[in-house]
């Protein structure tokens, strides 16, 4: 899984283009997950994915 600031106007459709390139690159299937979309719709799942992220 990977963690994404992403522009508001793209909607989830942003999160979903970046996951199938992430994909392609790494060879395996890979969850990309909005920031931007949590911050404005789920500020504790913000903060839980936050603190379970680790730098790539």
């Amino acid at each position: 899984m990977l963690l994404a600031e992403t522009e508001v106007a793209d909607g989830g459709q942003a999160a979903w283009g970046l996951s199938g390139v992430a994909s392609r690159l790494l060879g395996t299937r890979v969850e990309v997950i909005s920031t931007t979309m949590l911050q404005l719709f789920d500020r504790p799942g913000l903060e839980r994915a936050l603190a379970r992220s680790r730098p790539v």
